[in-house]
Parts: structure tokens; sequence; C-alpha cells
């Protein structure tokens, strides 16, 4: 999936939702948790979006759900992708003629042709309130979620079928999927966010929010830089929480020793 800056008076981080693919990436595909990859992509384009300070984050819906969509669908849709941080919905095919190939490929028509048009109103009232009222305020997640994509290509890439290779992606598809059910709002951090970031108050913040709680799923490779971002974190009195494997390799570089004795540092490890 592809996440796009669009200009204009606002900006916003548009969901290109109509690619499913996204290789030598996290968190795609069938999942063993029984969590929605998509929802996934979501929460993370929504992350990207408090990072970079902008606003609205845009998805296209309904490509893809068949003639079958009915009204309490497209609401329990709504409510799933509001939930993930997405503010401003932009239902998909509105077909004048449903003649030909149009009207068995592709997105079933949400104009005259659907049994609900008559009271679409309603839906598309709820679908624009709903975003105003989540594009407005301070988003505020107690929690940060870093997005391992370096450990997780240097160990494809050293060791392809591994079983940390799948455990990286495992736990962190792991954490996308109950950290909502406690009700823990959470942002995903990449390393770059991580190094704009600073620390005070036994906060990380950065463009605005600030997370007491940085979770690391099973990491082997971190980049210097990060490692003594989360250093600095720690010692301003900020809780960091690791998983199974800490880093031990300098993902940027070859300062392999200083990325593993920080870390050594940080959890007291002899």
């Amino acid at each position: 999936d592809k996440l796009e800056r669009s200009g204009g008076h606002a900006e916003i981080v548009t969901l290109n939702s109509s690619k499913r693919t996204a290789p030598r990436a996290l968190a795609v595909g069938p999942s063993r948790t029984g969590s929605d990859s998509r929802m996934n992509v979501h929460k993370m384009a929504s992350s990207t979006a408090h990072a970079a300070g902008i606003d609205r984050v845009l998805l296209g819906l309904f490509r893809d759900c068949g003639w079958s969509l009915s009204l309490e669908r497209m609401k329990s849709i709504v409510d799933r992708e509001a939930a993930c941080g997405v503010n401003l919905f932009s239902p998909q095919a509105f077909l004048y003629s449903i003649a030909g190939a149009r009207g068995t490929s592709g997105a079933a028509s949400q104009f005259h042709q659907a049994t609900y048009w008559p009271h679409y109103r309603l839906f598309a009232d709820y679908a624009a309130r709903l975003g105003f009222a989540l594009s407005q305020g301070k988003h505020k997640a107690q929690a940060a979620l870093f997005y391992p994509i370096k450990s997780f290509q240097y160990e494809q890439e050293q060791h392809p079928d591994s079983a940390i290779v799948a455990m990286i992606s495992e736990y962190f598809d792991i954490y996308h999927t109950y950290l909502p059910k406690e009700h823990v709002d959470f942002d995903v951090l990449d390393e770059d966010s991580i190094k704009k970031a600073m620390s005070l108050d036994e906060r990380l913040m950065i463009q605005g929010e600030e997370f007491e709680l940085l979770i690391l799923p099973p990491v082997t490779a971190i980049g210097y830089e990060t490692a003594l971002k989360l250093r600095e974190f720690v010692e301003d009195g900020g809780k960091l929480l690791a998983t199974m494997l800490l880093p031990m390799r300098d993902a940027d570089g070859d300062r392999h020793d200083d990325v593993a004795a920080i870390f050594e540092e940080l959890f007291d490890l002899d």
C-alpha cells in the first residue's frame, strides 16, 4: 500500500488501498493472530500523519466489497477505519451506468443502482461529521510501537528462512492486534521519526505527540543514532519495553559494539 502526501490548502496523507501487496514489508498478508493487515497499514498511515504534523488521513472505501454491501456494513467499515486514525473518507464507484463489464467487475456502484441509495444521505452525513470531529483537537496516544523494518530486512537478507524473521513480523502484528483490544491507543514510529523526537518530562515528543511508553518488538538491528535517542528517552524517565530480542547490530553502519553496549546498559545485562 502506498502512502502519499496531497497538496492544496491542507496537507493530507493519502492511502491508495487498491494495492494489496507490499514486498519486504511487515504486517501484510494472512495473520495467525486473525488481524486485518489493512487495518495495520491504515494505522501506520495515521501514525505517519501524526509524526509529520498532518491533520487529515484520506482513505478510499468499498472498492472490493461487492454488491452485498449494506449501509450497516458501510458504517462498520468507517467506524473501524476511524479507530485506526483515518478521518477523511472517500467512497468509490458512483456509476452512471452498470452496463457491460462495469456491472460485474470492480467496485459495486453506490449510486442510484444500489438498494440503499434513497437513504445514502444518512451515511454520508455520519461519515462527514465523524471525519470532521476526528480532525479537531489533539491526538493523544499513550504508547508508541517501534517499526522494525531495518531489522526485518537485515534478517531476511541474511537468514530468509530463519525463525527470527517470522518472530519479528509476528510480534509486530500481535502488538497491532492486541493493543487496541486493551484500549491502548498507539502510533507506529520508524527510526527517522524517533531521531527527530526529543525527550522531555518522561515523554518522547514529536510534532505535538507525547509518548510515555515505547514498545520494541523483537529487534536485532537498529541505527546507532536511534539507539542514542532511546537511551536519552530512558534516562529522562521514559519507559522502554523490549520483546524477546534486543538490538545487537548497527543497522546503518558498523558501530555494532556501541549499539550492543547501549542496550546491555539500558536493560542491565551482564
